[in-house]
């Protein structure tokens, strides 16, 4: 039953495992020119390469857009003001002058033929003697849009209200297993209207945690476990895969970098500890959820270039954010688009959002060999209504495949839900010093509940649900389902299990401050939690019974 310790949001640098990029640009070596000149400089490149430059050339628009802003930026030539925002974009990312003027030196001596490779005809041809503004962006926008929701790996999905404990099938299809990419944009059916196309202004800040605004739904994220299907071909015995996910609603983003998962193997499911990716309020463009997956070899040591790529992600996505590129790409992409294909708009958003996070994306895969994939989970701001509440969460799934390049193939599943997300606890056991736990971390609806010494797994942490009336609900983290009484007995000795949450009475419970410890009162029963025979071994049982003042029945409630 042993996991790994709890992961808090990335700030900053990862200890031990590189530095934040600054005004001297990347760490050690510039491995994003690197990938550029391998892509551009008109060699043979390997066929995994070149289905991954290809099979994504749609989403490269913006990133020729840049590659030439660049160039124009190393000649001194007057920029666009669109051009300006991008360059300042990685001037804040920590990208120094002489890399970006350098990335642009390499776009303009490409041949035509690797250009027309990488980057879509209308901005293959673009030189440092032509601008690229606001004006040409909205005229290619509908371009733009509709071919990155048309790529056999993006995959539209609707969901009605109720039916988003269902999962979409992932995107994974022949042709998005070679790409590297792939994308699953979730909506309603029906959610386009003329008023969806009134883009709305951005939303202000929301401190994690806190109530959201009015009109607006509160939504926790999660990441849940892998299941690796399969494993790399490399030599070494056991993969080591570390994953970074980067979410945002263009007004706030977060990144998370969880501890690298060794030992990984085939036919394994691996399961993430406390990797809470979003836990707050989200704007009304609806929500983007970017995982990026690497294979660490040894003595690799996790590339500086890898913790770079989190905080230039993010970054750059501040800086984009209701800002000139995503407005003129919304704006000018919206109307012909709702006309032509009824697309609706929180999926042009995801379209706009993820062609932006292509520009970091694309130079990083194109750039290091043990980048596994990258897949992307597309909330529309409707199908955040439709997600599950609070301990009956949405599951979803996506394949990252990196077998092209000899590296694993993945299945990771995430998890959401809407509503408050309550205080994250762990109850001690009085007597014993152990922890309330769900057996085998088990997802089983009717799993038992015992005490276990504490190991920080999620099958240990409970979120306190506030119901009002001094009532609570206690949801497993790892499961999402509620502390029960089973059956809902009132008899002494009754077991206690989890079980999805229906909102009766035996599954929630009163506090009572004892002056040594809670005591943890059924409302349905009236009894009390209690480890059975005040044991204090490993895996006793958890009980409820008539409340008799013993340690064995007082609980310690601690904030994690």
């Amino acid at each position: 039953m042993a996991s790994s310790p709890p992961v808090t949001p990335f700030v900053g640098a990862v200890p031990g495992r590189g530095h934040r990029m600054g005004g001297q640009g990347l760490p050690e070596q510039d491995w994003i020119a690197d990938g550029l000149r391998e892509v551009l400089g008109g060699g043979e490149l390997s066929a995994r390469k070149q289905a991954r430059v290809e099979g994504n050339r749609p989403r490269h628009h913006i990133v020729a857009v840049a590659l030439n802003a660049f160039a124009r930026f190393g000649q001194s030539a007057e920029l666009t003001e669109l051009e300006q925002e991008i360059v300042d974009a990685f001037r804040r990312a920590g990208i120094s002058d002489a890399q970006i003027a350098e990335y642009g030196r390499i776009f303009t001596e490409a041949s035509a033929e690797a250009k027309a490779r990488a980057f879509p005809d209308v901005v293959a041809g673009l030189t440092p003697e032509t601008g690229y503004g606001t004006a040409e962006l909205q005229r290619d926008a509908p371009t733009v849009v509709r071919d990155v929701l048309d790529l056999p790996h993006v995959q539209l999905e609707e969901r009605a209200p109720g039916q988003a404990r269902v999962g979409p099938s992932p995107a994974d299809t022949p042709a998005a297993t070679n790409v590297g990419w792939s994308a699953t944009i979730l909506q309603v059916p029906q959610e386009a209207s003329a008023a969806a196309f009134a883009a709305p202004p951005p939303a202000p800040p929301v401190t994690a945690f806190a109530a959201p605004p009015a009109g607006q739904t509160l939504v926790t994220v999660w990441a849940d476990n892998f299941y690796c299907e399969k494993e790399s071909t490399e030599l070494s015995p056991d993969d080591e895969l570390y994953f970074n996910f980067v979410t945002t609603d263009r007004s706030n983003s977060t990144t998370v970098l969880p501890p690298t998962i060794e030992n990984v193997d085939a036919g394994e499911t691996h399961s993430f500890t406390n990797v809470i990716l979003w836990n707050q309020a989200v704007a009304p463009w609806g929500l983007i959820v970017t995982v990026d997956v690497w294979e660490e070899d040894s003595g690799n040591n996790r590339s500086p270039l890898a913790a770079a790529q989190l905080e230039a992600a993010k970054e750059f996505a501040a800086s984009l954010r209701g800002d000139t590129l995503a407005d003129a790409l919304i704006m000018g992409a919206q109307l012909p688009l709702e006309l032509a294909d009824g697309y609706s708009f929180s999926p042009l958003v995801a379209a706009v959002t993820m062609g932006i996070s292509a520009v970091i994306e694309t130079f990083i895969s194109w750039s290091y060999d043990d980048h596994v994939g990258t897949h992307a989970f597309a909330f529309a701001s409707a199908a955040l209504t439709a997600l599950g509440p609070v301990g009956s969460p949405s599951t979803y799934e996506g394949v990252i495949d990196g077998s092209s390049n000899g590296e694993a193939r993945i299945r990771l599943r995430i998890r959401a839900d809407q509503g408050s997300p309550g205080r994250r606890i762990r109850l001690t056991n009085v007597n014993s010093g152990k922890i309330l736990t769900v057996h085998g971390a088990s997802l089983d609806d009717g799993a038992n509940v015992d005490q276990w010494h504490y190991h920080s797994g999620e099958n240990q942490h409970w979120r306190l649900v506030d119901k009002g009336n001094g009532v609570y609900a206690l949801l497993n983290e790892r499961s999402g389902q509620a502390l029960s009484v089973y059956g809902g007995s009132v008899d002494d000795s009754a077991n206690i299990v989890q079980w999805p949450y229906g909102d009766t009475d035996n599954q929630h419970w009163r506090l009572e401050d004892t002056g040594n410890g809670f005591k943890v009162i059924n409302v349905r029963s009236g009894k009390v939690l209690d480890v059975y025979g005040r044991r204090t071994d490993d895996g006793t049982n958890v009980i409820q019974y008539t409340y008799s003042q013993t340690a064995n029945q007082h609980w310690r409630i601690n904030d994690i």
